[in-house]
């Protein structure tokens, strides 16, 4: 396993004195024996490994806890996922990376190298989430094209519970924006020097003005021409120079129908992968009424951290020239 990969590591082991050969020499795979399941520590988890273990079901979204040596990419994980358990264990007292999953992917094992922390829902005292970021090498192509630079977006459409009330939403959108500071920020240019950076306001949009309810009381056909004539008209709306960033419609069908729920995101605070976050958080927000964990860094921090990394390389500049 520290050397293999987690999908070639064997299931199970069979020693043999010798291999059979056949009358040619060669393996006779029907008289090889049939292999013998390893033997699983199957004693119940405590402490840590039981933590995780319940972490690992939290976050694959899992009936029940997985055993001791149950791999968390072999049941679902990946590397989205894996920062989502980071964050996850983080809020319960548990400090771990990443790499350690894929190189410890079970509880048992796991738990064999992490370290223990006071648990905190506090970012450090020094993150300043407000904090203008740096446009990144993409974000200024992006300006550079104005024909994209409005309303280059990306949208989801997902179903949502028929009990699903337009004040719990407003509610639910009011917390995503409180814990993802891109959703209210916007491109901004007055800096000394001049470069354009993307700031999050310090205070949170109505969540009432970015949602828009078109209910839909007709068939499947009529639902889809909302969704294309609101996807059309919210999305034009979106302007990363003066806000927002998000629009959100919700298409309310009617007792005992599911309705629908339009997710637009300026691509300046979205891209592909990061819906396996947003949809989640929202998720919580709209079961519970109360707000997902925040990010333990910000999108500022993380910028500065890419151009630090950059100006390490610069000498290597001349040789890829």
């Amino acid at each position: 396993a520290r050397t293999l990969p987690d999908y070639a590591v064997p299931a199970t082991l069979t020693v043999l004195a010798a291999l059979p050969l056949g009358p040619t020499g060669k393996v006779d795979r029907a008289a090889l024996p049939a292999p013998v399941a390893t033997t699983v520590d199957d004693a119940p988890l405590t402490g840590a490994a039981a933590a995780l273990a319940d972490l690992f079901a939290d976050v694959l979204r899992l009936d029940t806890p997985p055993g001791g040596e149950d791999s968390f990419f072999a049941l679902g994980g990946d590397s989205i996922s894996s920062i989502q358990l980071v964050s996850r264990a983080r809020k319960s007292g548990l400090t771990l990376s990443a790499r350690q999953i894929f190189e410890n992917p079970t509880p048992r094992a796991l738990a064999d190298v992490i370290a223990p922390h006071a648990p905190t829902d506090v970012p450090p005292a020094d993150l300043d989430r407000n904090a203008p970021a740096p446009f990144t090498p993409l974000m200024h192509w992006l300006r550079r094209s104005p024909e994209h630079w409005r309303g280059f977006h990306q949208s989801m459409l997902v179903t949502v519970a028929s009990t699903l009330t337009e004040d719990r939403l407003r509610t639910a959108v009011g917390h995503l924006l409180a814990t993802h500071d891109l959703l209210r920020a916007r491109a901004t240019t007055d800096h000394p020097d001049g470069r354009p950076r993307l700031t999050p306001s310090g205070t949170a949009p109505d969540p009432a003005t970015l949602l828009t309810v078109a209910p839909v009381t007709g068939d499947d056909a009529e639902l889809r021409r909302a969704v294309h004539a609101q996807s059309r008209a919210r999305a034009a709306e979106l302007d990363p120079d003066h806000g927002p960033l998000i629009r959100v419609v919700w298409f309310p069908r009617g007792p005992g129908r599911d309705g629908r729920l339009l997710l637009l995101v300026h691509h300046l605070a979205m891209d592909g992968v990061s819906w396996r976050i947003l949809l989640p958080d929202l998720a919580h927000a709209v079961d519970t009424g109360t707000p997902p964990a925040r990010p333990d860094t910000s999108f500022a921090h993380w910028t500065d951290a890419l151009y630090g990394d950059a100006e390490r390389f610069a000498a290597e500049r001349t040789h890829w020239d």
